[in-house]
């Protein structure tokens, strides 16, 4: 399905654009299944609607950089390779991060999920990048400038923010507050991604609204079953399919019920 371009959403992006124009990297904060990554990917969609040099296809590039505690600091900038041809000769290959600061060739976008999960190795890395728009060259031994069109975008779902990624952040890094989506977010984007009567919304939203801990994936995977049921049945439902949709039901929501 397309992505339904809520107020939420819409709002969310366009504090994602304010940091592109001025140069400063955001981090989406919020709760698990809040809609951090639609956001993201909302937001490359509408990169992708402007004309001209914005055009997304032609002259972006997205680098999407999963960190945890054992991600290599070095090797995001990095590695001196053997040469295969030149026996005892070494060559530097760039790094992830290198490559998304450092392209040239249109904007460059770097996606970095959970970032609280990053060592202090990484944010250090990570840090004059933040603060100063600048990354250390190990061919060049010194510190460069970033690519002008290059852009970071990170994200955390962890309850609080680490005393790290605080100091990290001290006014560099935007924080963009990711709320939980709330009834009136979910009914907005069922409706239009959809096209369910208003009487099944009703339904659906009231199932899940009495179910504790539910996430809105698992909404979203039941929606995604009542369509094709409901495509399948054009002269209505008979008692098998109605038995099918009560047991996918449970499927996306059966450990909740339990509880």
């Amino acid at each position: 399905h397309s992505i339904v371009a809520s107020a939420k959403l819409v709002s969310l992006a366009d504090r994602l654009d304010r940091c592109s124009q001025v140069g400063v990297s955001a981090l989406l904060w919020g709760p698990p299944s809040s809609g951090k990554t639609t956001v993201i990917d909302y937001y490359l969609q509408r990169l992708g609607d402007k004309e001209g040099i914005f055009r997304l296809s032609l002259t972006w590039i997205v680098f999407y950089l999963d960190v945890s505690e054992q991600t290599d600091a070095k090797a995001l900038l990095g590695t001196q390779v053997a040469s295969p041809h030149q026996p005892g000769q070494f060559h530097f290959v760039p790094g992830m991060l290198t490559r998304a600061a450092l392209h040239d060739r249109g904007g460059s976008l770097l996606v970095i999920e959970d970032l609280h999960l990053a060592s202090i190795e990484v944010l250090s890395v990570l840090l004059p990048i933040i603060h100063r728009r600048e990354i250390y060259s190990p061919p060049a031994g010194e510190m460069v400038a970033l690519s002008p069109r290059f852009q970071l975008i990170a994200t955390s779902s962890a309850p609080s923010l680490p005393a790290s990624m605080v100091n990290l952040i001290d006014g560099a890094l935007h924080v963009v507050e990711v709320g939980p989506l709330t009834m009136v977010d979910l009914e907005e984007i069922i409706k239009q991604r959809y096209h369910f009567d208003a009487a099944l919304c009703s339904i659906l939203l009231a199932l899940y609204g009495r179910l504790v801990g539910a996430s809105p994936k698992g909404l979203f995977r039941l929606c995604n079953r009542l369509e094709l049921f409901l495509s399948e049945a054009a002269s209505g439902l008979d008692e098998s399919t109605r038995q099918a949709i009560l047991l996918e039901a449970f499927d996306c929501f059966g450990a909740h019920l339990a509880s």
